[in-house]
């Protein structure tokens, strides 16, 4: 399952955190509408995020679906190459690659930031917090590039590079076509 939030904070217009996942995701599914795959593919936009995990925790409670794999986009930047930042466990990062390319790159910031034993820890911070809480394998993925914008008024349309929003989408296809072809095989 692919998810994004589209909710923002007030101060923000939302287009880096989250509007460029949903917009990505949206135009995916115009991408491979029809195409058949091995396995099944969901797409879920959240609300709530910003504020308490609405949608997830929703989900999470009226969920009768089997999902193997939840691959969450929200965005810290507006920005560069996807990276990805938080995972449930080791094993998703070797498939995670597989599915993308030299546009996605890991990220030491997993190691800092939501690591709860570094100095620099930041909590919970999207949805993907909550569905690894309640056991869902999980990959959190974000652009991280030029996060002086994040939640603030700066974080609009006139200020998110269409190149990388084009880079997000080709990675989403890329992504959607090996998950939905390949056995997930997280320990």
């Amino acid at each position: 399952m692919f998810v994004a939030h589209y909710d923002s904070v007030e101060e923000s217009f939302g287009a880096g955190d989250n509007g460029m996942s949903v917009a990505g995701l949206l135009e995916t599914i115009r991408c491979l509408k029809g195409k058949i795959f091995n396995n099944n593919i969901y797409v879920m936009f959240t609300d709530g995020e910003e504020i308490g995990y609405w949608g997830a925790h929703d989900f999470i409670e009226k969920n009768s679906i089997n999902i193997n794999l939840i691959v969450n986009f929200d965005n810290a930047g507006n920005s560069g190459n996807l990276m990805l930042y938080h995972y449930s466990n080791d094993s998703l990062t070797e498939q995670y690659f597989k599915a993308t390319d030299s546009e996605s790159s890991y990220s030491f910031v997993n190691e800092l930031l939501y690591n709860p034993k570094s100095k620099y820890y930041q909590g919970d911070l999207s949805d993907a917090f909550l569905f690894i809480e309640k056991g869902y394998n999980t990959i959190d993925i974000a652009l991280l590039g030029n996060p002086f914008y994040y939640h603030t008024e700066k974080d609009n349309f006139y200020n998110i590079e269409i190149n990388t929003l084009n880079n997000m989408t080709k990675s989403m296809i890329k992504m959607i076509n090996y998950y939905g072809e390949n056995e997930i095989q997280p320990i």
